[in-house]
């Protein structure tokens, strides 16, 4: 696989490709993630038969970083400018994490753009240890704005466990945007045919989140990966593609 660039509303994003076929699966990675999390999957489904496209979503990877903050409908827009300039027809779209939640606005927004819908492990509702995070950051701020608190104010979030909050400085303003945009009441209107996939152990988005969206899609259905945690589909490659395979054909 080959690192390929274009530009999508002015800035560069990276993506790589696999396999042949007339038509296209689009892999979206998470937050903190990039399009290397899906090679795995890549060398197991070379053979399917479909063009598979993995992209660096703008701020990860080797795209640029957005000179604004995102929100969810750019990311989703990203990926629907993509596909128009790359004239292609996508089959599927497979999220995870963070790249779920695009998936979700972007099937919502472009009802016609995909002809399956696959979520893992995905995000997308507020439940209420992130409103405690957001009202605890918002309390402790005034506290910890001189610069010397910094160090403070870090081991703060921290223990807060927004981690992915600290570790992309540059994107921190969409990350607040992007888990602040409850997506429920989006689920019911998807009219794509959806599978979720989720592992049994995951404890960042865990399985009670899954079956919560398994009901408020139509025509959704769940399949759990015993044994796994969040990257269930690194952990065990050759479950996640025969789930994945025999739902898209």
């Amino acid at each position: 696989m080959e690192n390929k660039q274009i530009i999508i509303n002015e800035s560069i994003v990276s993506y790589v490709t696999a396999g042949r076929g007339d038509h296209s699966l689009i892999f979206l990675h998470g937050w903190r993630s990039n399009k290397e999390a899906w090679l795995p999957i890549a060398r197991s489904m070379e053979d399917s038969g479909y063009r598979l496209i993995f992209i660096d979503l703008p701020g990860f990877g080797v795209s640029e970083t957005p000179k604004k903050p995102y929100m969810l409908h750019d990311y989703a827009e990203t990926v629907r400018l993509f596909a128009e300039k790359l004239d292609i027809k996508i089959h599927a779209v497979i999220g995870h994490s963070a790249g779920a939640r695009i998936a979700v606005k972007l099937a919502v927004e472009n009802p016609n753009f995909m002809d399956k819908l696959v979520l893992v492990a995905s995000g997308g509702s507020r439940p209420n240890f992130m409103e405690i995070k957001a009202c605890l950051a918002k309390i402790a701020k005034p506290f910890f704005t001189p610069h010397f608190m910094a160090p403070l104010r870090k081991k703060l979030y921290a223990a807060m466990g927004a981690e992915d909050y600290l570790a992309t400085p540059d994107l921190q303003k969409t990350f607040v945007n992007i888990i602040n945009e409850n997506l429920d009441p989006l689920l019911p209107h998807i009219k794509t045919d959806t599978l979720i996939i989720w592992g049994d152990k995951d404890v960042t988005a865990p399985l009670t989140y899954g079956k919560h969206i398994t009901k408020l899609i139509p025509n959704a259905r769940l399949e759990v990966i015993e044994g796994t945690g969040h990257y269930c589909f690194s952990e065990q490659p050759e479950k996640f593609t025969g789930i994945l395979s025999r739902f898209i054909t």
